[in-house]
């Protein structure tokens, strides 16, 4: 349901003066490829969560289930498992921004990533976005 509002944060977010209002980028992004274009790079999206979310589910089952430690050790280990999982999805969160931002679909974007700066592409600059990611994972929890 949010998944357009992604789409036009990313266009905000990396304007170079094509894009610059919220109300004029609904209206490009319509303009230029009507109800498809606010759903640019949602496979990458959904297929990243999916494998993020089976992976955190069963870690957490894990922990709560098995590990009898201290609050803080069972806190040490679910920054482990965001950190994970982060690891997991992030790819697929760059394939969408590729697709968004390239306005093509994800399997062309994921092709183009490899094939101009080879696999490690996908995890560029991974390490500020870890960071924010868990920061806002914590923050979510207090």
């Amino acid at each position: 349901i949010t998944y357009p509002l992604k789409v036009i944060e990313t266009y905000l977010l990396t304007s170079d003066g094509d894009y610059y209002q919220f109300s004029y980028d609904l209206k490009q992004t319509w303009r230029r490829d009507g109800i498809i274009g606010f759903f640019r790079g949602l496979g990458a999206t959904m297929i990243g969560n999916l494998i993020g979310n089976i992976f955190n589910f069963i870690s957490f089952d894990y922990l709560h289930s098995h590990l009898k430690q201290s609050s803080l050790m069972k806190w040490v280990f679910s920054q482990f498992i965001y950190c994970l999982t982060f690891l997991f999805i992030f790819p697929f969160q760059m394939i969408s921004n590729v697709a968004i931002l390239n306005r093509s679909n994800s399997v062309k974007s994921a092709n183009g990533i490899v094939r101009k700066y080879g696999f490690s592409g996908l995890y560029k600059e991974w390490q500020m976005n870890l960071l924010i990611y868990l920061i806002i994972k914590n923050f979510n929890t207090i």
